[in-house]
């Protein structure tokens, strides 16, 4: 395994997307359904996931909703749908990216071409610097597989050709 991937399991991991994640109080794209104030602090809020409207990314593979944050402009938590059974081809980012998986599991080649990728399970926290080739599987044929997914800058992708 690379030295660059960063594998830690359990919900820990959850305080530390909690540090990047700032100011909550911006909704992003996707971001506004079942949102609301938590009573007694103006400053902290929440959203539903079951209300929030995912938008596909890349058609029949993976699609988004951020609930906090301008992903085109910089930091933000977006949730990451891989479609059952697909994958996302090797690409990179410029930014960091810190994740947790909470729905079925998925397997992440870093760099992008290795034979052994490495296994997320529900609750599993990843870091990818930025600039790291990877790409990413969606284990199961039958559940799709969701990550939250927190960046201090914008969102970016470029595709590779390996």
């Amino acid at each position: 395994m690379s030295s660059k991937f960063v594998l830690v399991l359990g919900f820990v991991a959850m305080s530390t997307l909690a540090l990047g994640c700032g100011d909550s109080g911006s909704s992003g794209t996707g971001g506004t359904g079942g949102a609301g104030e938590v009573p007694g602090d103006p400053d902290a809020s929440w959203v539903q996931l079951s209300e929030m409207t995912f938008e596909e990314i890349i058609p029949g593979i993976v699609s988004f909703a951020t609930p906090w944050g301008d992903p085109s402009a910089g930091p933000h938590a977006t949730f990451a749908r891989v479609f059952a059974g697909t994958g996302i081809p090797p690409h990179l980012h410029s930014n960091d990216i810190r994740s947790v998986v909470f729905e079925a599991p998925m397997e992440i080649p870093v760099p992008s071409n290795e034979t052994e990728p490495g296994s997320l399970t529900l609750g599993s926290y990843m870091f990818v610097p930025g600039t790291t080739q990877h790409a990413m599987n969606c284990v199961s044929d039958s559940m799709d597989c969701m990550f939250l997914l927190v960046q201090d800058g914008a969102f970016d992708v470029t595709f590779l050709d390996i």
